[in-house]
């Protein structure tokens, strides 16, 4: 799940949908009402990622191993991804197991849901976000590059249509006070 990270973290919504989210975390948080205690629990860690612009490998309350990744971060974007959410042993199934005897409602669906689930090694989840940090980073940064380089074509172009545009003699003579000025505007140039 990614996050826009600007001041006081939220997790009610993500940058976009969660791909393969944990199907106990759904349940937990809309059919027995755990979505405050859930967005509690995770947000610290998202927020401690952001604060501190590195990994931070955590188990929620419901036994769930997961990560919180900073890929990218400037003045402007901080972007964080939550995932793993993966039991990392029996042990931790069962004591979800146990909390759910005191949970409202039919059972079933999160019963149903702990026999499914599987567990994973912690040294697959560290690898993950390991590869999940190099991958976002990597992805982030060439997003960001080509932002740049888009904003200094579009600059050139518009250099470049001026030129297009001066054909006869009167417009060689304005051709020096328009490129001054199309180049502070442009480029932020103060003296030419």
């Amino acid at each position: 799940i990614t996050y826009n990270v600007h001041g006081r973290v939220s997790l009610s919504s993500s940058a976009c949908e969660p791909s393969h989210d944990h199907p106990v975390c759904g349940l937990l948080q809309h059919q027995y009402g755990h979505a405050a205690s859930c967005h509690a629990h995770c947000g610290k860690q998202v927020a401690a990622a952001a604060e501190r612009q590195e990994p931070v490998a955590f188990t929620c309350y419901a036994g769930l191993q997961a990560f919180a990744v900073p890929v990218f971060h400037s003045s402007s974007d901080r972007v964080v991804l939550l995932g793993g959410k993966r039991f990392a042993s029996f042990d931790a199934i069962a004591k979800l197991r146990d909390l759910a005897d005191r949970l409202p409602g039919d059972l079933t669906p999160l019963l149903d849901e702990l026999r499914r689930s599987r567990v994973t090694d912690t040294h697959v989840l560290s690898q993950s976000a390991d590869l999940a940090e190099k991958i976002g980073r990597t992805f982030f940064d060439n997003i960001s590059l080509r932002n740049r380089s888009e904003l200094k074509l579009s600059r050139l172009l518009t250099l470049l249509s001026l030129f297009e545009e001066i054909r006869d003699e009167e417009s060689r003579r304005q051709l020096y006070a328009l490129v001054l000025n199309a180049l502070g505007v442009l480029f932020g140039v103060r003296t030419a």
